[in-house]
């Protein structure tokens, strides 16, 4: 069975049972210098949560002078055109600021999208969360 890509269109974004509470949908941590964003729901659809995203990331990227992030998409199996967007304003913030964003732990399908969006070569990647960490602080 060929999986295909998860990419959703906005106009089919459904509510989302974080909607009240996106600091639960959306773990942020630390490790040494480098800040991490996972995610505690298979689907990044709803445009709340994408923004939530957006917001903490472009929060830990102005806080320091050459900022680390890495996003954790362990699990995520959907997302939004919204979200690669919101990836790409991220990704130009914190080049701009002399930093690294290393995306990991990308499912096939979520892979896909990268490929089929001819973004691969736009984002560094890492095969799970200590390997993007790793990538960092390299």
């Amino acid at each position: 069975m060929k999986l295909t890509p998860e990419l959703v269109d906005e106009g089919s974004m459904t509510s989302h049972p974080f909607d009240q509470n996106l600091d639960q949908a959306i773990e942020s941590t630390t490790f040494g210098d480098v800040s991490i964003i996972g995610f505690q729901t298979g689907s990044l659809l709803d445009e709340s949560l994408v923004r939530a995203l957006e917001s903490k990331a472009l929060n830990a990227a102005v806080t320091v002078e050459r900022p680390k992030l890495v996003v954790d998409f362990d699990g995520v199996v959907h997302l939004t055109s919204a979200a690669l967007g919101a990836l790409l304003t991220i990704r130009r913030e914190i080049e701009g600021r002399q930093g690294q964003l290393v995306l990991a732990g990308l499912s096939p399908a979520i892979d896909e999208v990268f490929d089929i969006a001819c973004l691969r070569p736009v984002f560094d990647f890492a095969i799970d969360r200590s390997a993007a960490i790793d990538l960092c602080q390299a």
